[in-house]
């Protein structure tokens, strides 16, 4: 993606952005009822989302046609103050009319290995066999990663829908993430990035650093849109 073809919107405050990103998504899943009466959205953890999500709880929706997936998992339990489900669960989901069924979680009871293919499987069982999202949204550390996703593609395992993380340079050591293969296969991805530590950055994904794992998230046909504050943008 040359950056003309890049989507980045910069906003004053978090209360502009959140207001700005909820109608984006809330138009995006619109889109995917009216075409197929179901939406998949992917939402990551962290603090930035965090008004989003509780925004998002406040919409009308009908939530029994919306499936909601989690980006990336740390290897944690449910109870710690790590886990994205925690977080996701507090924030939206338990404020929501939503079949239990329609949270689909990324799992921590086993070994990672076998909850990264439990997840895969899981997915697959649902999208079938080349999962796409309708809505993936994502953050960006200050490293340059995104998701669980610290390390440039392994293009020998390019198939894989979760991969198992062991060695995260951030603690917790161990997730789970979803691969750059599946985020890439999404319809619509959305970057909801903060704060002037993340400025450096998110110049070099702009201007193409493939040393840095944000700058391999491509969408194949959807589209991808940034969503910062001036801070970022500076």
């Amino acid at each position: 993606m040359s950056s003309t073809d890049r989507d980045i919107r910069v906003f004053a405050n978090n209360e502009e952005r959140t207001g700005a990103v909820r109608e984006y998504i809330l138009s995006c899943i619109h889109e995917a009822l009216d075409a197929r009466n179901v939406c998949s959205i992917a939402l990551s953890g962290g603090t930035t989302p965090l008004s989003l999500y509780a925004s998002l709880s406040n919409a009308t929706l009908d939530w029994s046609r919306i499936h909601v997936f989690l980006v990336d998992e740390r290897f944690v339990s449910t109870d710690s103050a790590d886990s994205n489900e925690k977080m996701i669960r507090q924030t939206l989901i338990s404020n929501i009319t939503i079949p239990t069924e329609n949270f689909h979680l990324l799992y921590t009871t086993g070994t990672l290995e076998n909850m990264a293919y439990e997840a895969s499987h899981d997915i697959q069982a649902f999208f079938g066999n080349k999962p796409s999202f309708d809505i993936i949204l994502l953050g960006m550390g200050d490293d340059g990663h995104t998701a669980s996703l610290f390390e440039i593609p392994n293009m020998h395992n390019t198939h894989t829908i979760v991969v198992p993380i062991h060695n995260s340079p951030k603690p917790p050591s161990e997730r789970l993430s979803l691969s750059y293969t599946t985020i890439n296969n999404a319809a619509h991805i959305i970057f909801l990035v903060s704060g002037s530590s993340k400025s450096v950055p998110f110049h070099s994904v702009q201007n193409n650093d493939t040393t840095l794992p944000a700058t391999h998230i491509r969408p194949l046909n959807g589209d991808m849109v940034w969503f910062i504050d001036k801070e970022v943008a500076v």
